[in-house]
């Protein structure tokens, strides 16, 4: 789904399938608009090895085309066609066309056929109704599927300015940003060791300016925002040193409600006032706080203070904070995400550090490792079977507490274990 859209029907869950769907056949499905300007239709697919040289024909017809009727039908609204080696390895399938005007409450038919040596499966749900056929025989379910609408079209128009241009490799482009990342500050008020902030040789000149002024932001930044899918809205510093930051997010979402804006933090900044303000305001869509570490201890080996001191407790007390203040709001928003860097410090902790964060009301947890030169920080230096045993094991955890686990570690170790068992073959 993309920030210019909007769901305009669907039925996404699905614990059947069809049977064979093969040359000749047809599939029909008949639902109704909730929106207007019905431009994109999602079908799941299972997959089938047996694809062969076959096209799946997709149209789209106005109206309930079941039954007796269905074989007197008008021209189709939508017609378009898809190779089958396309299609058969599975998963979500987009069929897209130009927006339908005055779609919303109005019923649309869904035709699907095979040409050629096609041999496919399409996913159903069963005991909904009598809304799908196969066959020409009505079957009980419907097809799993997702119907769009466009509710913005300054977005959308943008967007497909961009498709067009890569589909053709113009080397100038006329669209404008769908993504922009500011400097909101480059400051901070920790020195990370695997950051430039801590490294001793590491200066700001005097002359560079410290933050995004808000002046900056409304001439260079909010004439994007109409086209602007995704505003990451940090960069070398700490973005809540920036006085100034809650009304560039403020104004960034008068301009562009649909723009969803990513903030990353230490954290050590995030008072109640601005946690209230962020969810009551929807200022922002997700909100990272980097912990690195499970305990104090460990995080004072990764994140020290630019003063004496450590942060631990106060950056743990504001997730909590804006965690509870979501609650108090019954606010789905922002997903709160904390992210870790794996390294030699902090590979024990992973599960524990998984276990904590679930348990605090977290949406979704990062782990990545240390991209650059830092000396003792490298994945590599690390046990890795232990590592990658201890990530699975989180992994297991937060799935079934309904947590998102992201980042690039798993693949990373993956990669890792294979020339680690790679090497224990040759030397024995």
């Amino acid at each position: 789904m993309f920030n210019f859209d909007v769901v305009a029907a669907h039925q996404e869950t699905c614990d059947s399938e069809t049977p064979e769907f093969l040359s000749g056949d047809e599939i029909r499905q008949v639902f109704t608009s909730l929106e207007n300007f019905l431009y994109r239709i999602e079908l799941l697919f299972s997959s089938n090895s047996k694809a062969g040289d076959g096209r799946l024909c997709f149209e789209l017809y106005e109206g309930n085309r079941l039954g007796p009727q269905a074989g007197e039908r008008p021209p189709p609204l939508v017609s378009s066609s898809v190779e089958i080696s396309r299609v058969y390895e599975g998963g979500w399938r987009s069929f897209e066309f130009s927006p339908l005007r005055n779609s919303q409450g109005r019923m649309y038919t869904i035709l699907l056929k095979m040409t050629g040596s096609g041999q496919i499966r399409l996913r159903k749900i069963d005991g909904v109704g009598e809304k799908y056929s196969f066959r020409s025989v009505a079957e009980k379910g419907v097809l799993a599927y997702r119907a769009f609408g466009v509710r913005d079209f300054i977005m959308y128009d943008n967007f497909q300015i961009l498709r067009n241009e890569m589909q053709s490799n113009n080397a100038r482009v006329k669209h404008r940003p769908i993504m922009l990342r500011l400097e909101i500050s480059t400051v901070c008020n920790q020195k990370c060791v695997m950051c430039a902030h801590g490294q001793d040789n590491f200066r700001l000149e005097k002359t560079d300016a410290k933050h995004m002024s808000l002046e900056v932001f409304k001439k260079i930044v909010a004439p994007l925002l109409p086209t602007t899918s995704v505003l990451v809205a940090f960069g070398l510093g700490e973005p809540f040193l920036n006085k100034e930051l809650m009304e560039i997010l403020r104004q960034a979402k008068t301009i562009n409600p649909l723009t969803n804006i990513f903030v990353s933090t230490n954290g050590t900044r995030l008072s109640e006032e601005i946690s209230r303000e962020i969810v009551t305001g929807h200022l922002i869509d997700v909100l990272q706080i980097s912990i690195d570490g499970a305990s104090e201890e460990t995080y004072a080996k990764i994140r020290k203070r630019a003063k004496p001191g450590n942060d631990y407790d106060i950056v743990l007390d504001a997730l909590k904070t804006v965690v509870r203040i979501k609650k108090q709001y019954n606010q789905n928003f922002p997903k709160i995400k904390v992210e870790m860097l794996v390294n030699q410090h902090t590979s024990n902790d992973i599960f524990m550090y998984v276990e904590q964060m679930t348990n605090l009301g977290v949406n979704m947890i990062a782990l990545d490792s240390v991209k650059g030169e830092y000396a003792g920080l490298g994945l590599a230096e690390c046990d890795i079977p232990s590592v990658y045993a201890e990530l699975q094991r989180a992994r297991a955890y937060a799935e079934g507490a309904g947590v998102s686990m992201e980042g690039p570690l798993f693949n990373e170790l993956s990669a890792l274990l294979s020339t680690v068992d790679n090497a224990r073959v040759g030397v024995g």
